[in-house]
Parts: structure tokens; C-alpha cells; sequence
């Protein structure tokens, strides 16, 4: 069998390899794939958890934030603590006693106003507050407690209806009902410190928006 060795292994040679070929060569490339595949998987899941990772760390950070702006604002007293308030409800309306500083028309469909919300009280309680702030009631027992000049912008509805006791800006020394187109050009014919600009309101807010705005006669 010795002789033969040499003869037979070249044949042998080539039997082995295509042996190879056929088994293998694929396994090798299927392992191949198989390791390239687990390895886009790992890469995919360690990108996964890192976006995860720092969605959490953003929703965290927003959180904080959140409550360090909520815990930084201040309780808004609008008024002092001695009175009690003077606005009213009526049904889902809310009625205020009120300054206007501003009414601004934006457009056709768009006006607000920018209320100075106070307290307005009568008789008795007109003097009991007075002296309880170190004031003086005014002409007729009235006073107005105004200790907090925070601002509001509310927008006013289009339907929306003014009435002034003393109309003197319409019709003098009668009452006089307006519209909202009315009752701003008479606001921005006024003066600074003419009437329509200065006197007290009675404002009506319906789901945030005035429906109504009423003067308040002060003697």
C-alpha cells in the first residue's frame, strides 16, 4: 500500500477540499452572517438603550424644572386678608369690580382689556374696611381697597355690552348703553385722565372672556 501513497493523494487532496466546499465553506459563511446579524442586534439594542436612557434623563430634568418654577412662584393675594371679596358669581359668570387701563382692539374680531381688579364697598363695611386700612371712607360711605395693582388681560366677547351710569360721553346727564365699537372709540377719543379712562367698572367674565362691562358710579 506504500508504493500507492504517493499516487492517491493528490486524489485525496481533491477529494478533501471539495468535501470543503460542499460542507464547510457554507457552514462557515452561514456562521459569518449569523455573527454579523447578532452583531447589528446588540448595536441595535445598545442604540435603543441609550435614546432611552436619555429620554429618561430629559423627562427628568424637565420634572425638576417644572417644579422648581411651580414652587417658585408666589401666592397671589389680590387683596388684604381683612376684606372679603367683592366679585360676584352669577351662574358660570363672574362679576368684578375693576379699573381699566388699557382697551386695545386687534383686529375686526379681537379686543381686550387690561383690568386692574379692586374692592368696592358701601355703608357700614365701606367704613369698617376704611379704618381697618387707615383711611377714610369717601363721599357717601364708599371706599375702594386697591392694595394690589396686579394687571389682567382678558378678552372681551364682540357681543359684548357697556353701560355707563352717568353718560356723559354719549348723551350728557342720561345713562348710555353702548356697543364694544362704540365704547372703544369713545375710549380712544378720551384724554388720560378723562372720565371713561379713570371711573370704576363692573365687569362680567363668561368661560374667560367679558361679556359685560358696567361703570360703577364712586360720589
Amino acid at each position: 500500500m506504500a508504493p500507492r501513497l504517493p499516487r492517491m493523494l493528490p486524489a485525496f487532496v481533491a477529494l478533501t477540499v471539495a468535501l470543503g466546499a460542499a460542507f464547510a465553506l457554507p457552514g462557515c459563511a452561514s456562521n459569518d452572517a449569523a455573527l454579523k446579524t447578532a452583531e447589528r442586534r446588540a448595536t441595535l439594542a445598545e442604540a435603543t438603550r441609550d435614546a432611552a436612557l436619555q429620554r429618561v434623563a430629559s423627562l427628568e430634568a424637565q420634572l425638576a424644572a417644572n417644579t422648581a418654577t411651580t414652587a417658585a412662584k408666589p401666592v397671589v393675594n389680590d387683596e388684604s386678608s381683612i376684606t372679603p371679596p367683592s366679585d360676584k358669581r352669577v351662574g358660570k359668570q363672574t362679576r368684578q369690580f375693576t379699573y381699566l387701563n388699557i382697551v386695545h382692539r386687534l383686529d375686526a374680531q379681537q379686543t381686550e382689556i387690561v383690568a386692574d381688579y379692586a374692592r368696592f364697598f358701601t355703608g357700614a363695611d365701606a367704613v369698617k374696611v376704611a379704618e381697618q386700612a387707615g383711611k377714610q371712607p369717601g363721599k357717601g360711605s364708599t371706599f375702594v381697597l386697591n392694595s394690589n395693582h396686579r394687571l389682567r388681560t382678558l378678552p372681551v366677547d364682540p357681543s359684548a355690552s357697556i353701560t355707563s351710569i352717568r353718560g356723559a360721553y354719549k348723551s350728557p346727564g342720561s345713562p348710555a348703553t353702548w356697543n364694544l365699537s362704540e365704547f372703544i372709540a369713545h375710549w380712544q377719543a378720551a384724554p388720560a385722565d378723562g372720565p371713561i379712562r379713570t371711573v370704576p367698572y363692573w365687569i362680567t367674565v363668561e368661560y374667560g372672556r367679558v361679556v359685560a362691562i358696567d361703570e360703577q358710579y364712586v360720589p
